[in-house]
């Protein structure tokens, strides 16, 4: 035991306190006030200097930096809305405003190089974090297609704050030829528009004549079939069994009951009961609920009680944490390998 330590304080040494060093030094050299304030160029400079001092002793500086920057944003006294990345973990964001499917951790201004253009975008999504109720996973799309329409102004050299018609014609022609549906089109062309508009009553870009309700696409709804669906329904039934427990009562309920995946992660043990002679499952985020095999409802009982879950917590966790759409995807990869028909059918 006593030959590890060393070897320990070493690794300990070379991974975290000479990064350290070497960042503050970095800090003091190009007068660098605010980590978290940091720029892409600033930190290829301090990978440089690592290197260049230490003979690069972190295997990813990036990464240290990124933690060094959430540390400070999750210890400081008042929320720093002008950091370049920010952590949802700080934002005091309630839990039913959480992504159902994705767990969105935090928002990157990074990308943005212009002040204007970044500013713009901090003051929305901020708007869009303290006084919307609009959950994680839609305010990452708004992030997300914002800062492709900034992008595309940087790269004509040209600031959110001098947006005329002109400049918006020629973002919606280049957009026109990308090869989306209408439909995607059309939510991009409503989130920029409503991006701009609160740009102009908050008085940071002046009034022009937008020219985006020009522009729309007629849209129709999608009809999403899958080939073979029960003959595929039936080889997954044959090779449940091979499933793990918990992905094999996930399925279950998912092929049973039709909810939504969203639904399925936040499921509980009380959401299960029984009443007037048959069993029922309460569907999260509804006031309703739906009558299930009696099957069904005894599995689940097993499974929970099997496992020691408490009536009150979610059935379904994923090494401790809630369950994603990506992380029941990952889940036991080589099992699902087995039954390669998965992809694009119910369960996942």
């Amino acid at each position: 035991m006593k030959k590890k330590l060393p070897l320990d304080r070493e690794e300990r040494r070379n991974r975290y306190l000479l990064p350290l060093k070497c960042l503050f030094c970095y800090a003091e050299k190009s007068e660098l006030k605010d980590i978290m304030k940091m720029e892409k160029t600033q930190e290829q400079e301090y990978t440089l200097m690592l290197k260049r001092e230490y003979s690069n002793p972190c295997s990813s500086p990036k990464k240290f930096i990124l933690f060094c920057c959430k540390l400070l944003f999750l210890e400081s006294k008042n929320i720093n809305w002008e950091a370049n990345v920010w952590f949802t973990e700080r934002l005091n964001i309630s839990s039913e405003r959480y992504s159902r499917s994705n767990a969105v951790e935090s928002f990157s201004f990074l990308d943005i190089h212009f002040h204007e253009n970044r500013q713009g975008l901090q003051r929305y999504l901020k708007y869009l974090l303290t006084v919307t109720s609009l959950n994680l996973g839609t305010i990452r799309i708004h992030h997300t297609y914002i800062k492709d329409f900034l992008r595309f102004l940087e790269d004509g050299g040209k600031v959110i704050t001098d947006i005329d018609r002109n400049s918006m014609e020629e973002y919606l022609k280049s957009l026109s030829m990308s090869r989306i549906t209408a439909q995607s089109y059309n939510n991009k062309l409503k989130i920029i528009s409503t991006f701009l508009h609160y740009l102009h009553v908050t008085d940071y870009i002046g009034k022009f004549l937008n020219p985006i309700p020009l522009y729309y696409k007629k849209s129709y709804p999608g009809v999403n079939e899958i080939d073979n669906l029960d003959q595929k329904l039936d080889l997954l039934i044959v090779h449940l069994g091979e499933f793990p427990e918990n992905l094999r009562i996930m399925s279950l309920i998912l092929l049973t009951t039709g909810i939504k995946k969203g639904q399925l992660f936040l499921l509980r043990n009380t959401d299960f009961y029984y009443k007037y002679e048959n069993s029922w499952m309460k569907v999260p985020d509804t006031t309703r609920s739906i009558p299930i095999p009696d099957i069904l409802h005894w599995l689940v009982l097993r499974y929970s009680d099997k496992n020691h879950i408490p009536v009150e917590n979610l059935l379904f966790l994923n090494n401790g944490k809630r369950f994603t759409a990506e992380g029941i995807s990952r889940c036991d990869y080589e099992t699902m390998q087995k039954v390669w028909y998965l992809d694009g059918c119910v369960c996942v």
